[in-house]
C-alpha cells in the first residue's frame, strides 16, 4: 500500500525511494519479505506492481529512466582502444530496463539503445527486448549489431525473439536497410552457432526475413542436424530442431518432402536453383510424416521428451460425459459419479503409453506426474528401449488420482530434468519439447497465480528453446485465471493453456468428446 501511496502522489523524489527499494530487495537479507517465490523477492514484486505500466506518473517514468541512464559508464579501451560501457549496477538495470519496456513509450528507446551497446549481456539483451516490447521498427539495427557479438546461446535465443518482433513492428516499420542487417547478422551466427537451442532461435528470423539465399542454408542445416539425430550420444542433436528447419523450408519454398530425408531437399535444390522464386502463401504439410508418435493428435518431434501428467482428484472424473442414475447430466461435486467409463487419468495415460510406444529407441523420456506434490518416473531422461517402456507402463498403472493440482511445481519439475549429470552444462535441461495435460486450475503449490505461471515458464523458455504443448481435457471453463504481463486477466486455464503453448512455439489441444 505504502509503494501504491508513493507512485499516485508522482512525485520524482518518490520515485527516486521506490528505485532505491528495487536497489535494496538486489540484495539478500532475511526475512518473509525477501523469500524468493519464482525468482522474485516479495518486496520486489510489491514495488514493480506499483510503478509498472503505461498508467504510471511522468516524474516517476522519470526517476526510473534518470536511474538507469546515469548508471553507464564509459572506460578507457585497453592498449588505447575504442572507449567501453558498461553499467556500475547490471542486475539494477537488468530491472529497470524491464520495467522501462512496461511504459511503452518509444521516447525513452535512446536510453536503452545506449545500453545495447553496454558490455554485459544481462543488460544489453534486457535492452533488446524492451525495444521489441515497444514495437520501434527503426530499432531492428542496433539489436541486430548486438546478435553479432551474443556469446551464449541464452543471449542469443532472446536477441533472435527481439528481432523477430521489431521486424513485425508498425509504429513505424523498419526500413529494408534495416532488415538486410537483422538477416546478415542472423544468416552468419547460424553459420557459426553449433548447438542446437541457438541454431533453433535462429531459424524464424530467417522465415520472417523472406530471402531465397536462406533457402540452401536451411537445407545444409538440416542435413547437419539429421546427421546428429543418427549419432549415439550426440548432445547437439534435436528433433524440434529439424522440425523448425523443415517447417521454414516448406514456408520458403513451397515444396515439401520430408523432414527426415534431406537427401530428396537437396536434389529438389539442385534442380530448381537455377529459376527458383520465393513461395507466396503457406503450403501445407501433409499428415505427419515427419514425426513417428503422437499425443493427442499433435506430433512428437522432439528427441528428449518429458510429459507433465494432471494426477489430482479430478482426473478421477470421466473423460466423456456420463449420464447418472437420475437420468442427467454428471455435474460438479468433490467426488466423481458411480458407474463405469474411462477416467480422465486413464485416457491420459494411454496417450502417454502410445505415444512413448512409437518413439525410436535412441530417443529419451520422462514422466511428471503432479497433484499437490509431484511425483517423477525416473531422475532423469531415459531411453525409450521396450524394457523402460514396459516399467512406465507399470509405474502408470499405480498411480491413484487424489489431490489438489500444483501445476507450476509439476512444469518446474520438467524444465529441470536433466539427461545426465555435467558440471560444465550450462543449461539446467537437456529436453527440447515438453506435452502438459491438465483438466483444472492450480489449488496448491508454490505459485498459484497463472499469470505468473505464465510469464515464469515463457521467460524460462526464451534461451530453453523448448517446445511446450498442452492439452486441456476439462468441460468446463472455470477457474481462479490470475493476470498476464501484470495487465490482462487469464480468464480460465483454458485460456492458460491455450497461451503457454502459443508464447511456447507449441500447440493447444483440447480433445472432442467422443472420438
Amino acid at each position: 500500500m505504502l509503494f501504491r501511496r508513493l507512485a499516485q502522489r508522482g512525485k520524482k523524489e518518490d520515485g527516486e525511494r521506490l528505485v532505491s527499494v528495487v536497489r535494496l530487495t538486489l540484495s539478500r537479507p532475511g526475512g518473509r519479505l525477501w523469500e524468493r517465490i519464482g525468482g522474485f523477492s516479495r518486496m520486489r514484486a510489491a514495488v514493480l506492481r506499483a510503478i509498472a505500466g503505461k498508467k504510471c506518473p511522468e516524474e516517476i517514468k522519470a526517476a526510473v529512466v534518470e536511474a538507469l541512464d546515469t548508471g553507464v559508464r564509459e572506460l578507457a579501451g585497453v592498449g588505447g582502444g575504442s572507449a567501453r560501457l558498461r553499467h556500475r549496477e547490471p542486475a539494477l538495470a537488468n530491472v529497470l530496463v524491464k520495467l522501462i519496456a512496461t511504459f511503452g513509450e518509444p521516447r525513452f528507446r535512446h536510453v536503452l539503445e545506449r545500453c545495447l551497446s553496454v558490455e554485459q549481456p544481462e543488460v544489453h539483451t534486457r535492452a533488446a527486448q524492451a525495444l521489441a516490447a515497444m514495437e520501434f521498427g527503426p530499432s531492428l539495427s542496433p539489436v541486430a549489431r548486438v546478435l553479432c557479438r551474443a556469446k551464449l546461446p541464452d543471449d542469443v535465443a532472446m536477441l533472435a525473439g527481439a528481432i523477430v518482433s521489431l521486424t513485425r513492428a508498425t509504429k513505424p516499420p523498419p526500413k529494408e536497410r534495416d532488415l538486410k542487417a537483422a538477416l546478415t547478422a542472423a544468416v552468419d551466427r547460424l553459420d557459426s552457432a553449433h548447438d542446437w537451442r541457438s541454431q533453433i532461435a535462429l531459424v524464424p528470423v530467417l522465415r520472417t526475413i523472406r530471402s531465397q539465399a536462406s533457402v540452401p542454408l536451411l537445407i545444409g542445416l538440416l542435413e547437419q542436424s539429421n546427421a546428429r539425430l543418427s549419432s549415439s550420444g550426440e548432445r547437439r542433436a534435436s528433433g524440434t530442431l529439424v522440425s523448425a528447419v523443415h517447417e521454414a523450408l516448406v514456408d520458403l519454398s513451397g515444396f515439401w518432402a520430408p523432414a527426415r530425408e534431406p537427401q530428396r531437399w537437396r536434389q529438389w535444390w539442385d534442380a530448381a536453383k537455377d529459376t527458383f522464386t520465393l513461395a507466396t502463401k503457406p503450403t501445407p504439410i501433409p499428415g505427419v510424416k515427419n514425426t513417428s508418435a503422437g499425443f493427442f493428435g499433435i506430433p512428437v518431434t522432439g528427441n528428449r521428451i518429458v510429459f507433465v501428467v494432471d494426477l489430482s482428484g479430478s482426473m478421477a472424473w470421466p473423460f466423456e460425459k456420463v449420464t447418472t442414475a437420475g437420468g442427467g447430466r454428471a455435474r460438479g461435486g468433490m467426488r466423481p459419479p458411480p458407474g463405469s467409463y474411462e477416467t480422465r487419468y486413464a485416457r491420459a495415460t494411454k496417450e502417454v503409453m502410445r505415444a512413448v510406444s512409437a518413439l525410436p529407441q535412441d530417443a529419451k523420456v520422462n514422466v511428471v506426474l503432479f497433484a499437490g506434490n509431484v511425483r517423477t518416473w525416473r531422475k532423469g531422461l531415459v531411453a525409450a528401449t521396450p524394457a523402460n517402456k514396459r516399467a512406465l507402463q507399470s509405474f502408470l498403472s499405480r498411480q491413484i488420482p487424489d489431490g489438489a493440482t500444483a501445476l507450476w511445481d509439476g512444469m518446474k519439475r520438467a524444465m529441470e530434468v536433466k539427461l545426465d549429470k555435467r558440471r560444465d552444462e550450462p543449461y539446467g535441461s537437456h529436453v527440447d519439447e515438453i506435452f502438459v495435460l491438465s483438466d483444472g486450475s492450480p489449488s496448491a503449490g508454490e505459485i498459484q497465480d497463472l499469470g505468473r505461471i505464465l510469464q515464469l515458464v515463457t521467460d524460462w523458455n526464451r534461451g530453453a528453446c523448448v517446445r511446450i504443448h498442452t492439452i486441456y481435457i476439462a468441460d468446463g471453463d472455470r477457474g481462479r485465471g490470475g493476470r498476464r504481463g501484470g495487465a490482462e486477466p487469464l480468464a480460465s486455464p483454458r485460456r492458460f493453456m491455450k497461451e503457454l503453448a502459443e508464447l511456447n512455439n507449441g500447440k493447444f489441444v483440447r480433445p472432442q468428446r467422443g472420438r
